[in-house]
């Protein structure tokens, strides 16, 4: 038995199929959002499923790479698709490289995936730099993950032994994070700058201690590990030098006070002269009339020399000693000749010519008794002698 339309109905019917299929058509058109390995872009595509709004928006997708919403399925309603890209991941762990094709940036989760777990004291590096597992790890990066086993350490600090474990890469930055504080001049043993790499080291550190050096010019403070007064001097970079000298000595322990006074000594050699004063001599002279003076030799200074040795300290002096002294030149005595020729002469006096050889000026005191000055006459001169 046949079933037969009437013409309306068929009109209907195929009028529905149309707009059913316009209504299909229409509702492939999307405005998309896509964020594509960083770069975002929005476009209108003609497409059902997810992969179909890739391909029309001619986005094509490497082996690995994570979509979301999945390509199988439909376009999202907000129109927002996602692509992280897949990227290798490289693991350093335990003298192995392990390599992953992965999204995942999250370092806890890269380290699970490949069957790597951290202990206490273990260090995470990324690219070199230290990390937090649970750090997000920056996109268009290469990630290069390593993970340095901690070193157990025992440390001797001059007090209780302290044991801890380190991932540090030095001895000397596995204390720093440890909080041990670190001064000029301690003395670690095994270096500051030893490697570690797991395992266990043992270290001895000698802790330094402040002094004071006391100069002319001021006073230096400065840390040392020194057991004499010239060791702590010398890790200074105030040394003594020639004649210098230290309070207290040198070889001596450090004092209690912890101040040790430096005297910086100069010596110097300085030549000192003086006069030596020349004697005065007198000699006959035959050809010279008597009574009569003539200088034979003019008197002349000597010299005395002496090398006198002088002793600054800081500067000033505080010593002065003779080493030699000697005559440098002899004074010449001063020589006058005295006459001792006769010379006859004659005068002619009232009681005729006399001769002479000498004439000596005579000085003579008149006395009166009645005219002395007083008022009565006396006959006794000053001296007590009597008129006559």
């Amino acid at each position: 038995m046949s079933m037969k339309i009437s013409t309306p109905t068929a009109i209907v019917l195929v009028l529905l199929l149309v707009v059913s299929v316009v209504f299909a058509v229409l509702s492939l058109r999307a405005e998309v959002t896509i964020d594509a390995y960083g770069d975002t872009r929005s476009t209108t595509v003609w497409a059902w499923t997810v992969e179909d709004a890739l391909s029309a928006a001619g986005i094509s997708i490497t082996a690995g790479d994570v979509v979301t919403p999945p390509l199988d399925s439909r376009v999202p309603d907000d129109g927002r698709i996602k692509i992280e890209a897949a990227f290798w991941a490289f693991i350093t762990a335990d003298g192995e490289v392990q390599s992953l094709w992965t999204t995942e940036r999250v370092p806890a989760r890269l380290l699970e995936a490949a069957k790597i777990s951290l202990s206490e004291g273990d260090a995470l590096l990324w690219n070199g730099r230290p990390v937090a597992a649970d750090d997000t790890l920056p996109e268009g990066e290469t990630v290069s993950l390593q993970v340095v086993r901690g070193t157990a350490i025992t440390l001797d600090d001059a007090g209780p032994v302290q044991h801890f474990t380190s991932g540090a890469a030095t001895l000397g930055e596995a204390l720093w994070a440890q909080g041990i504080t670190l001064h000029d001049g301690d003395q670690l043993d095994p270096a500051f700058e030893t490697p570690l790499r797991g395992g266990e080291i043992s270290a001895t550190l000698r802790r330094s201690f402040p002094v004071t050096v006391r100069e002319k010019d001021g006073e230096l403070q400065v840390r040392v590990l020194a057991d004499t007064v010239g060791e702590a001097l010398l890790q200074a970079g105030v040394p003594l030098q020639g004649l210098d000298y230290s309070i207290p000595p040198e070889g001596a322990p450090i004092p209690i006070s912890r101040t040790i006074r430096v005297v910086r000594v100069q010596e110097e050699v300085i030549l000192e002269t003086e006069p030596l004063p020349f004697d005065s001599l007198t000699q006959p002279l035959p050809d010279l009339e008597l009574d009569n003076l003539q200088v034979v030799q003019v008197g002349e200074y000597g010299l005395t020399a002496r090398r006198v040795r002088v002793r600054y300290e800081d500067g000033v002096e505080v010593a002065r000693q003779t080493e030699d002294e000697w005559v440098a030149r002899e004074p010449k005595p001063r020589i006058v000749g005295y006459g001792t020729k006769i010379v006859v002469r004659t005068l002619a006096t009232a009681g005729g010519v006399i001769e002479y050889w000498r004439a000596v000026d005579v000085y003579a005191s008149t006395y009166s008794p009645c005219h002395s000055g007083q008022d009565r006459c006396d006959e006794i001169t000053s001296s007590g002698e009597i008129l006559r």
